[in-house]
């Protein structure tokens, strides 16, 4: 995923970095008879300051961090040849992610 996102130029920090956006991958899997089943999963998680609304529990004008995940791609797996499937799967997770930004980007340059 890396390498296709460097190719469509998104920089890539160490996971040690604060960022932006963390991109999640998350693969789970069980094998079954002589055959194997996996989900793939790919989101984007990013933390927004949000004021939190009145209550009586709360005083008024506090913030806090909100966490936000946005699905990217989700799909099953089965059959053979699952490790090279699962790296071609998140391949195509990392060309969705980086149409997508390039979609969000022309968007926002459009209607300003």
């Amino acid at each position: 995923m890396e390498i296709v996102l460097r190719k469509n130029g998104f920089s890539v920090a160490a996971v040690d970095k604060h960022a932006d956006a963390i991109v999640h991958i998350s693969a789970v899997g069980m094998k079954i008879g002589s055959s194997c089943a996996a989900h793939v999963r790919t989101s984007v998680m990013f933390t927004t300051l949000s004021l939190l609304p009145k209550s009586e529990y709360v005083q008024s004008g506090t913030t806090a961090l909100v966490f936000n995940e946005i699905s990217i791609a989700s799909m099953i797996l089965t059959g053979g040849f699952m490790q090279q499937r699962l790296a071609q799967a998140v391949e195509e997770h990392a060309d969705k992610l980086s149409l997508k930004i390039l979609r969000a980007r022309e968007f926002q340059f459009e209607y300003r």
